[in-house]
């Protein structure tokens, strides 16, 4: 498991953000089994650069800033066998595109292409109940996938490793943009190439401390009604 490194892309705007902190604190503990590669994205496209730049070098382990893994993720991550892994973890979701997309999952003619996230906790309606979904690449359009489900098509790169015997042989040929659709980006050439993601379900998941409820920044989004997952 020596053969792997880490990346941590991070906002050098918000890098003393009491969100932040918790990530950088595990980093620290982390540097002293694996390289950890901190990413300043301070110019839009510098995530995806280093990205690519690692691609096939080694084992790559993202740890986004806003991801706070615990000991057991990192080491199942690093130890498990498959090609592309990804860990569950809470993705805190407006009500405002809650709603929006509980419609497009009732209609399926409104469905668009929609940048993959993490797995997302929406809440369904009229009858609200918690259900897990991925955004899934298909000729049909955004599938669900099932809470404990063994594999899907797309996945946020949050907390996310790719093995060097996939990456090394596959260049990294996905499109350029920015960091704000890297995940999009990624995983549709992914799909393209055949290549589903396994996914970690084992709880505690890692916390994800974007618009959460346990940091004051989300109180600054007027939109946001967060969803509390059970």
């Amino acid at each position: 498991m020596s053969d792997l490194v880490v990346l941590h892309p991070y906002d050098p705007a918000t890098v003393g953000a009491p969100w932040q902190a918790p990530t950088w604190r595990v980093l620290r503990r982390l540097r002293r089994r694996w390289p950890v590669q901190d990413i300043a994205c301070s110019e839009p496209a510098t995530y995806d650069t280093a990205l690519r730049a690692a691609w096939g070098t080694a084992d790559v382990l993202v740890v986004e800033h806003d991801i706070v893994p615990r000991d057991t993720h990192l080491a199942a991550l690093a130890a498990c066998p498959h090609p592309l892994c990804a860990w569950v973890y809470p993705y805190w979701v407006p009500a405002v595109i809650d709603t929006l997309d509980a419609l497009l999952v009732a209609w399926p003619h409104l469905r668009r292409p929609m940048p993959p996230a993490v797995l997302v906790p929406w809440l369904l309606r009229p009858a609200p109940r918690w259900r897990w979904v991925a955004d899934a690449y298909t000729p049909a359009g955004r599938v669900p996938v099932p809470r404990g489900a063994p594999w899907c098509d797309a996945a946020g790169l949050g907390l996310f490793r790719v093995r060097r015997t996939f990456a090394r042989p596959t260049a990294p040929t996905w499109p350029a943009g920015t960091w704000r659709t890297l995940d999009e980006r990624v995983m549709a050439w992914l799909h393209a190439l055949g290549q589903p993601i396994h996914l970690h379900w084992a709880r505690p998941w890692p916390a994800h401390h974007h618009d959460c409820p346990c940091h004051p920044r989300a109180a600054t989004n007027p939109l946001s009604r967060l969803l509390v997952v059970p």
